[in-house]
């Protein structure tokens, strides 16, 4: 199983491989379910949660469209992950594996994209030129696409590092190769994702060692250097300059906040936003606002509860990997629309499936008490 992920993930990353991903994604999820699924309440519920989100979110006027069909597949990637969430034999140990061999493809892809725009050169099947001729987006379909995703990949090397699954080395190389990529990308949001994924990955760092004082002080120096470094370079101007002519993302919320009170129960079906808002835009540029115009409150609860529910095992596992993740994706809702848009969806179905397969009372059965949830788990 992961060598298929590794591969899986691999190919997600080049201009060429999206469909092929698709395909291995759809051959892993039916593969677990066949061999290692058992179907249990908890599949059937799924099942029926997803199926009420697709029919809430078709708007049969709508279904014709083409974009509306396009957005309609990415979504059906939540099947394959509901499949991924029957495997009767997940443990946390397994989890770790799958999530290092997700971190490791998408650190050998960054630092491929790395040197292949460093160095200018573009190959059609595997990376595009930069967009506008400057901002970098390798081989996904845009610059706020590319980084996005590479911040995922680093918060899952983050918790793969707090929880001693990978050396001080591995962390310091992945953030030297994703955080320029990043930068380079010029996109407002990533970077906003990224600051906020440091801030959570220091303060759990802090809180879980030894030697507070030591970490406090080491990682205050590295912020006042970095902070230096930012300053004498000019980067913040030259970023500032870059998307001095990026326009206002008000009058998407303006739109949405239109569409969503005119029908705010179930929403005015998916590819409303593009041909229905008062914008000249495919859609908000924010996954919460565009299930709320397209599914309205209905499509949003529902939504949120595979968004959550994940999470919540994450965090009674202490897998902080998943944990970072998690957070990181919630928050780069704000500013991408995720869901529907192929690549970073691939990232969360499949983790949200690995971590679904997961159990509360499969840790009481691995000697775990309800006197020790809470503790890290010493698999």
């Amino acid at each position: 199983m992961e060598i298929l992920v590794f591969l899986l993930v691999f190919l997600i990353q080049l201009s060429s491989g999206k469909i092929l991903s698709y395909l291995i994604f759809a051959l892993l999820s039916l593969m677990i379910l066949i061999k290692y699924g058992k179907i249990k309440y908890k599949t059937i519920f799924f099942f029926i949660l997803f199926l009420l989100l697709i029919l809430n979110l078709i708007e049969p006027m709508l279904i014709f469209n083409s974009l509306v069909r396009y957005e309609l597949i990415w979504i059906s990637l939540g099947i394959f992950g509901i499949f991924l969430s029957t495997h009767e034999n997940m443990s946390n140990t397994r989890v770790y594996r799958i999530l290092k061999s997700i971190f490791y493809s998408g650190l050998s892809g960054a630092s491929f994209i790395f040197i292949l725009s460093s160095l200018n050169i573009f190959i059609p099947s595997l990376n595009h030129e930069h967009y506008a001729g400057i901002r970098w987006v390798g081989g996904f379909d845009g610059p706020n696409e590319f980084s996005a995703f590479y911040v995922l990949i680093l918060s899952i090397g983050l918790g793969l590092y707090i929880s001693k699954h990978i050396n001080v080395s591995m962390m310091i190389y992945s953030i030297i190769i994703i955080v320029p990529s990043v930068y380079f990308s010029y996109s407002r949001g990533s970077l906003f994702m990224f600051f906020t994924l440091i801030i959570v990955f220091i303060i759990v760092h802090i809180k879980n060692t030894k030697h507070r004082v030591l970490i406090t002080s080491i990682y205050t120096g590295v912020l006042a250097f970095l902070f230096v470094l930012v300053k004498k370079n000019n980067l913040i101007e030259n970023f500032m300059n870059v998307r001095s002519r990026a326009s206002s993302r008000t009058p998407l919320l303006e739109a949405s906040i239109s569409m969503f009170l005119d029908k705010p129960i179930f929403g005015n079906g998916l590819g409303a936003f593009s041909l229905l808002s008062i914008v000249s835009n495919d859609s908000p540029h924010n996954d919460y606002l565009y299930i709320l115009t397209a599914g309205g409150i209905i499509g949003l609860t529902i939504l949120l509860c595979f968004y959550l529910y994940p999470f919540f095992i994450s965090l009674f596992y202490r897998n902080y990997a998943s944990i970072f993740f998690f957070i990181t994706f919630y928050f780069s809702g704000f500013f991408f629309n995720n869901i529907v848009r192929g690549r970073i969806s691939f990232l969360f179905w499949l983790i949200f499936g690995i971590m679904a397969a997961l159990t509360l009372r499969r840790r009481e059965h691995n000697g775990y008490s309800k006197t020790n949830i809470g503790k890290r788990d010493r698999e």
